[in-house]
């Protein structure tokens, strides 16, 4: 779910990087600019600060789901002993009873909603995060190798330019191998 949103922001993203590209080649001011691309996906799906983030999502995703999973059972098991029940209870003890689970359950539907925004509030926070962190690598790659502008790979149909992928990679796994990401 979390990764096939961002491959989608990434693809919207290079299409406007082709646009980008075909307009500094040819408005190259000295044919001297140098251009590369990156494959953005790829550095999303091998760095290990992105596979410790989705990790992360996904125990916490199993945890919020045992805890709903569990409240569901609990009323499944009220449900069960309120049926063995309405033969003794009258009219409206039974309603009141029904009208009880009904209630913990239309709770439960909200919070469990609730808890799925926040979570993925938390992951679009964190992914913006990581993306800032990212372009300034980024950044402060392309101005060390001096080149005037980085593309996005996936977007381009043919090019000859320099991939930095695996470089960005490189670096992306030393200055972030991991993050903590901020639940509460």
């Amino acid at each position: 779910m979390y990764t096939s949103r961002l491959a989608k922001t990434f693809k919207e993203l290079s299409i406007v990087a082709f646009f980008l590209c075909a307009f500094f080649t040819h408005h190259s001011a000295n044919g001297e600019d140098k251009f590369s691309v990156i494959n953005i996906q790829k550095v999303t799906e091998t760095c290990t600060v992105f596979h410790d983030i989705r990790k992360q999502m996904e125990e916490r995703s199993k945890s919020l789901s045992a805890k709903f999973d569990e409240k569901i059972k609990k009323i499944q098991e009220d449900e069960t002993i309120l049926k063995k029940k309405k033969d003794v209870l009258g009219k409206e003890a039974l309603e009141a009873e029904i009208k009880k689970i009904d209630t913990n359950k239309k709770n439960i539907h909200t919070e469990s909603q609730e808890e799925s925004k926040k979570l993925q509030k938390v992951y679009f926070d964190t992914i913006s995060t990581m993306n800032k962190k990212m372009s300034t690598i980024i950044e402060t790659y392309a101005k060390e190798k001096q080149i005037s502008a980085i593309f996005e790979a996936s977007g381009m149909i043919y090019n000859n330019l320099e991939n930095v992928t695996e470089d960005i990679i490189v670096l992306m796994n030393k200055d972030l191998p991991s993050f903590k990401v901020a639940f509460e």
